[in-house]
């Protein structure tokens, strides 16, 4: 159990961090495509969101930067939905492109503020998150959101010359 009374230092949070990543690349293993359906179940199992997955059959292996980004947004996203959406459901795809991976997590629920959306600064440390993440490894990040819902879309090229730690 975590106390949250006491304070942690910067040194225990980046040993904490260096630790998850063995159990990171364990969840990996199998590739992106069980790792985020795997991911999806047990997220639905604990939070009651039905979540839909639209994942190619033989998604092939890509780099674990690449893998693990992906996993990370999806990871994210599913949370936001759960905190903020008020959506009961949840559609993560992902598509292979020309060169590059795209990843959608959609919902159905009440909407980012036009006012948040257009200041970065009020998205919150999540999404600013992501978005270095995935910009890191040469990609985008995008979040479209209306009064029905909201879809995080992260575009990565399939092979990429930066190399990025969890």
């Amino acid at each position: 159990m975590v106390n949250l009374k006491r304070r942690t230092s910067p040194a225990r949070l980046l040993s904490g961090a260096i630790d998850i990543t063995p159990a990171l690349e364990a969840c990996l293993h199998p590739g992106l495509g069980s790792a985020i359906r795997s991911y999806a179940e047990g997220f639905g199992r604990r939070s009651g969101i039905t979540v839909t997955t639209d994942i190619p059959d033989g998604l092939p292996r890509f780099s674990l930067d690449i893998e693990t980004a992906l996993f990370r947004v999806t990871q994210e996203s599913l949370t936001k939905v759960h905190r903020h959406s008020g959506s009961k459901t949840a559609d993560v795809r992902v598509a292979l492109l020309d060169g590059s991976t795209r990843l959608e997590i959609s919902d159905h629920g009440r909407g980012i503020p036009t006012e948040v959306l257009r200041s970065p600064a009020k998205l919150g440390v999540g999404i600013r998150g992501m978005t270095e993440r995935v910009r890191l490894l040469g990609g985008e990040l995008s979040v479209e959101s209306d009064e029905r819902g909201t879809t995080v879309r992260a575009e990565l090229p399939s092979e990429t010359p930066v190399s990025v730690s969890a």
